[in-house]
Formats: C-alpha cells, structure tokens, sequence
C-alpha cells in the first residue's frame, strides 16, 4: 500500500504585497505535520527571501494542477492566533484596500522566530479591589452592563470615568476573559500603568512606544501564550487592538476623540471602526 506522508497546507504570507487575502499552498513533512494546526505560525521562504507564514487550512490531498512544492521549514512554538484576529486580517485588507503585509505586520511580531528574553513577571502580586463607585457612576455601569451594544461614556477629565473601566474589567477577568484598554499615548503615563497594576497585578499588560523589540517581542508573546487559560489587561495605545488574546471580552476606547486613533501610514484606519469589527467577530467565534 502506498500512502501520502506529506501534508499540504494554505498558508497567509505575512511578507505578500497583494492587495487581497491570497494564499499560497505548502508542503509539510510528516515530522512537522503533527504539530500543525489552523493559525499556527510557520518559517518559510517566499519569493526565495525567509518569510512567516499562517496557517489557513489543511490539505490531506495533493492539490491538483501543482507539481512542485515549497517546504515549509519549521512551526514556531507558540499557540495558535485566534480565529477573530485572522478573520479582521482578512476584512481590513480588503475593507481598507491595503496591501496585505501592512496588515499582518500590526499583528506578528518582529522576528518570531527569536526567543524572546524574560519580561513580564508570572509571580502572583497583591491587588486591591476597584474603589467604591459614586451614585452616578454605579448608573453609568449598570447600563452598560445591561446593553451588550457599543457604549459611549461622556464625562469630563478627572470625572471618574477610569474607575468605571476598572469596574468594568474585573467583571470580565472574573469571567476568565481578556479586555483592551486603549489609551492616548499622550496619557500613557507610568502613573496611569502602576494605577492599573495595583488593581490587576500581573494579569496586566502594558505596552508603549518606548519598549524596545524585543520588550514588544515578549509582550506579544505573554498575550498569544497565557491568554489561553487566564484572562488578561492588556494596556497601551491603538496598536495594542491587534495582541493576541483569546477570549476576549472587553474592548475600552479611552478619549476616543483623540486624533491619535487614526493610522496615517498603511493601514489608514480608524481604531473605533476596527474595534468594532473585532468585538462582531470574536462573538461569534
């Protein structure tokens, strides 16, 4: 009897210039092919030039029409993206006609491929619990509790809106999902990121134009890795829509007005609309 050892799988290029959700077909050692699955990242050459590459679909079958396959050369050990996120890739290259790589350079890390070193601590922190809301306040969470559509929460600076996030996340965590806070760079201060630690301990993640590779490499990483059995906070500026968390639960838009949210290089988009996108689809995945 004669079997098929190897498996062909689809696979998004992340270095594709294409103007549209183009995948091209691989072929997989049966050494690697157990440890494939839908949303894995993968190391391969593409236009003869080192690439990575994520994994669409699993072909038992040869294609038909194809006589020669490009090997892939390795499945990078880390957890498989959510369904969610490679669904928004596909919608904001072809909602936002931009070229493919443009996309999936918000979402991949630089050079995957390395080992990125130690950043965030997994050591249990002491917290404390959010403080006590006012009567206003308490209203403003309760109706948004009780309305599953997008919210806006107005209120002028220093009126206490922070508080009702924190309130809105610990219902979230409690849950075992991850929520995004999305700030103003400008108010991304190391006092708003310890105001956010002592509620949530190292179940918070704060990310920041200052970090360097390798700081954003690890980052990366912690969401992709524990947000499979724990629920996380992810803190930082718009880019930080696009970490990988699995079940996701909350999005928050702090100052949404603010013309920081709005990418002028390709990708041009505006965080609220993506955002928007994102929550749709991770509620059906």
């Amino acid at each position: 009897l004669l079997y098929n050892i190897y498996m062909y799988i689809d696979v998004s290029v992340a270095s594709y210039n294409g103007k549209d959700t183009k995948t091209f077909c691989y072929e997989c050692d049966p050494a690697l092919a157990g440890e494939l699955a839908v949303a894995q990242l993968v190391s391969l050459n593409f236009a003869r030039k080192p690439a990575i590459g994520v994994v669409r679909k699993l072909n038992a079958q040869k294609p038909a029409g194809v006589k020669k396959f490009e090997k892939i050369k390795a499945v990078l050990p880390l957890a498989p993206l959510p369904q969610a996120l490679l669904e928004l890739a596909d919608w904001m290259i072809e909602y936002y006609a931009c070229p493919a790589s443009s996309v999936w350079q918000l979402m991949l890390p630089k050079n995957p491929t390395t080992k990125p070193r130690k950043v965030f601590s997994k050591n249990p922190q002491k917290t404390i619990e959010p403080f006590k809301l006012s009567g206003p306040q308490q209203k403003a969470l309760g109706a948004i509790l009780k309305d599953p559509r997008p919210s806006l929460l107005v209120g002028v600076m220093g009126s206490g809106k922070t508080e009702i996030y924190f309130h809105l996340i610990t219902q979230i965590l409690k849950n075992n999902k991850s929520a995004i806070l999305l700030m103003p760079e400008i108010f991304l201060t190391s006092q708003m990121i310890e105001r956010a630690k002592k509620h949530f301990g190292n179940k918070l993640l704060a990310t920041h134009s200052s970090m360097t590779p390798a700081e954003r490499r690890a980052f990366w990483v912690e969401c992709n890795q524990r947000s499979k059995n724990e629920g996380l906070v992810v803190l930082g500026p718009r880019s930080s829509l696009f970490s990988p968390l699995n079940n996701l639960g909350l999005i928050i838009i702090d100052e949404c007005h603010e013309q920081s949210y709005k990418q002028d290089a390709s990708p041009r988009y505006q965080t609220e609309y993506v955002a928007a996108k994102l929550a749709s689809l991770d509620r059906k995945s």
